[in-house]
């Protein structure tokens, strides 16, 4: 997926030559956006305009800081984010993503776009999402769109609540040396079991592009059921910056057995991950401090 960032704003209900739908689904907000496909090359473009009327999780604060979760579904590894836009219930987006969708594969291929709300101390709230199956586009011409923000699915699958991880990331390029804080985790539950986990240990594997694991460190093993706390440090040294640029971190949480463990959930990190763990993974590539989020734990033989 590439992506282009537009600073011209977008003419908001009437423009020449485009299709224009507005649908009132839920009262979560609504998202304009544009689609467009070249069958003769396989490209997608997406084109996130604006959202307006978003409805923030927490009422006391009266705003959110938005951004938007694009995906093509069921390929989730294209998925990519927009910029964080701060302090509004309508932001201005302006951006535009470009995906590879092949012909034969548009009649099952669903656009995703979710709205999230960043939240630098916790993990972001979901405002809303819209699905537009492409079997449904008209893309005789770019299709401009008016969609309401539906509440997302949620997962039907509740042995998938395994928990969150709480972990900072730094990196100093003059030292070639990444950090991972691993700091606590929360409601850490054993989903082949379904009671809370009785002990964990975190595990975190550097591989580079294609795939090679290159290096893996490992927190001590602590015993508070649950919410466990480690405040401990995993340190990758000899790390080039341009690996990070095109690698992938993965953090699990492990349960310790008499005879062996078990991996119970992890967390992706990267270039190629999407939503906050892209986002945590840039900034630390942009930032000199130490910067520390939740993330929830996805099945360990899921990929975001």
């Amino acid at each position: 997926c590439r992506t282009r960032t537009t600073h011209r704003r977008h003419p908001q209900y009437n423009q020449a030559n485009a299709t224009i739908q507005s649908i009132q689904e839920e009262n979560l907000g609504q998202l304009n956006f544009s689609v467009a496909y070249k069958e003769e090359t396989g490209i997608l473009t997406v084109r996130i305009i604006q959202a307006i009327e978003l409805q923030p999780k927490d009422s006391s604060c009266g705003l959110a800081n938005p951004y938007c979760r694009v995906a093509v579904l069921p390929n989730r590894k294209t998925q990519t984010t927009t910029k964080i836009h701060k302090k509004t219930l309508n932001p201005e987006i302006e951006e535009e993503f470009i995906f590879e969708v092949k012909p034969q594969d548009l009649n099952w291929s669903v656009l995703e776009i979710t709205v999230f709300d960043y939240d630098p101390c916790s993990l972001d709230d979901c405002l809303g999402q819209v699905k537009l199956p492409l079997s449904e586009a008209e893309f005789s011409e770019r299709q401009l769109l008016w969609k309401g923000l539906s509440a997302i699915e949620k997962d039907p699958d509740p042995e998938h609540k395994i928990g969150d991880l709480m972990f900072s990331l730094s990196y100093l390029p003059a030292a070639k040396r990444l950090s991972i804080s691993v700091i606590k985790a929360r409601n850490l539950r054993d989903p082949a079991k379904d009671r809370p986990l009785s002990d964990a240990t975190v595990r975190a594997t550097l591989s580079m592009q294609g795939g090679k694991k290159i290096k893996r460190k490992k927190s001590s093993n602590c015993k508070m059921a649950g919410n466990p706390v480690w405040e401990e440090a995993l340190i990758f040294n000899g790390v080039p910056e341009e690996d990070l640029r095109s690698g992938c971190l993965e953090i699990s949480v492990c349960h310790e057995g008499v005879l062996s463990s078990t991996e119970v959930g992890r967390v992706y990190l990267g270039p190629d991950t999407g939503g906050q763990e892209y986002r945590h993974w840039w900034n630390m590539l942009k930032s000199k401090g130490a910067s520390a989020r939740w993330h929830r734990l996805m099945p360990s033989q899921a990929r975001k």
